[in-house]
C-alpha cells in the first residue's frame, strides 16, 4: 500500500489483490453516457455468447476507443477473444461483411455507403442507440435477459456517478 498526503487529505492506494477485479485504465463516461443501462447489458450479454459482430459508431474518434475498451472491461473475468479494432478505417469496410466475431469502431463519415450489413449488431454512441439484427435478438433468451436485468442496476450507478462527476466539473469552469 501506497498512503499520500495531499492538502489536508490522506490518500491510500493499493492494487487489487489477484482474486478482487482488476483495475481499469480507461474511460467509461464515452459508453456509460452514451447507451442506456439496459443495452450496455444487452451488449454484454450477446458479447459473452459469443458469435456476433460489433460495430460501435460515433461522431467523435475520440470516444470510440475508451467505450470498446470499457465494454471489453464489463466482460471481466472473460475476455474475447476475437478481434478487436478501435478505429476501422474507410478502406477496411468491407471487413463488415466478415462473419466472423469481430468488435469495431467506426466514425460515422467512415461507414460504407450501403450501410452496416444486416448481421451486425450496432451500438451508436453519438444517437444512443442500440441495433440488434433479429438472428441475434432471438438468442437474447430469458435467462441473458435476466441477466441483463442484474448488470442494468450496477451500470445505473456508475452512471450516476459520471454525471455527477459531469456536473461538479461544469461547476468548476
Amino acid at each position: 500500500p501506497l498512503y499520500l498526503q495531499i492538502g489536508g487529505s490522506a490518500v491510500h492506494c493499493q492494487c487489487p489483490d489477484p482474486g478482487e477485479l482488476p483495475l481499469a485504465d480507461t474511460d467509461f463516461a464515452p459508453l456509460l453516457l452514451s447507451l442506456s443501462p439496459g443495452d450496455i447489458a444487452r451488449l454484454i450479454s450477446l458479447l459473452l455468447g459469443g458469435n456476433v459482430q460489433l460495430v460501435v459508431v460515433s461522431d467523435h474518434l475520440d470516444a470510440l476507443f475508451p467505450a470498446i475498451t470499457s465494454l471489453l472491461s464489463l466482460l471481466f473475468p472473460f475476455k474475447w477473444p476475437y478481434p478487436v479494432v478501435p478505429i476501422v478505417p474507410k478502406l477496411f469496410t468491407t471487413s463488415l461483411q466478415s462473419t466472423m466475431p469481430y468488435i469495431f469502431g467506426m466514425h460515422r463519415q467512415s461507414l460504407p455507403e450501403n450501410g452496416i450489413p444486416p448481421h451486425v449488431v450496432s451500438a451508436d454512441l453519438s444517437r444512443g442507440t442500440l441495433n440488434i439484427p433479429p438472428q441475434h435478438a432471438r438468442h437474447l433468451t430469458p435467462e441473458q435477459g435476466g441477466l441483463a436485468s442484474c448488470f442494468t442496476p450496477c451500470i445505473q450507478i456508475c452512471r450516476t456517478g459520471l454525471e455527477s462527476v459531469a456536473d461538479q466539473a461544469s461547476d468548476w469552469w
